[in-house]
C-alpha cells in the first residue's frame, strides 16, 4: 500500500465528511488528520472548538479515521498528546489507546543562531 492522507471533519450539526470538504466550507466543530504508512495510521491535528467540546466530536473524528484507516490497510493507530492535555488523553484512553513513551521539549536559553560557516576556500592562484 502507498502512503495516503485524510483529513475527517464533524459540522456543527454533528455531520461527519472526508476530506473534500474544507474547514471554512462545512463550518466544522473540529477536525483531525490522518497518515497512513506501512500498516499503521497516525492521527494528527485533532481539533475540536470550545463551543463543541464534551459532545462527542472528537470520537466521531477517531471513528472515522478508525474507518479510513482500515479500508486502506493501515488499521493501527498512533498519536501524540500533551501530558497536561487530561481531556484529550482520557478519550484517547476509553477509545484504547495507552501511553507507549513519553517525550519532552528543550528551550534555548536565547535567540536561535546558525552555525559559523567554513571559510571559504581560496580561488586559483
Amino acid at each position: 500500500m502507498d502512503s495516503a492522507v485524510f483529513t475527517a471533519f464533524v459540522d456543527a450539526d454533528g455531520e461527519a465528511a472526508g476530506s473534500g470538504r474544507a474547514v471554512a466550507d462545512c463550518g466544522a466543530a473540529g477536525s483531525g488528520r490522518a497518515v497512513a504508512d506501512g500498516g499503521w495510521t497516525g492521527v494528527l491535528d485533532m481539533v475540536t472548538v470550545p463551543a463543541a467540546r464534551r459532545r462527542g466530536v472528537a470520537r466521531q473524528i477517531l471513528a472515522a479515521i478508525g474507518e479510513w484507516a482500515t479500508a486502506h490497510d493501515a488499521p493501527r493507530l498512533y498519536l501524540q498528546v500533551e501530558e497536561s492535555n487530561h481531556a484529550a488523553r482520557r478519550l484517547y484512553e476509553s477509545m484504547g489507546f495507552s501511553p507507549l513513551t513519553t517525550y519532552h521539549y528543550r528551550v534555548s536559553p536565547g535567540p536561535a543562531t546558525s552555525p559559523p560557516r567554513p571559510a571559504a576556500a581560496p580561488g586559483p592562484g
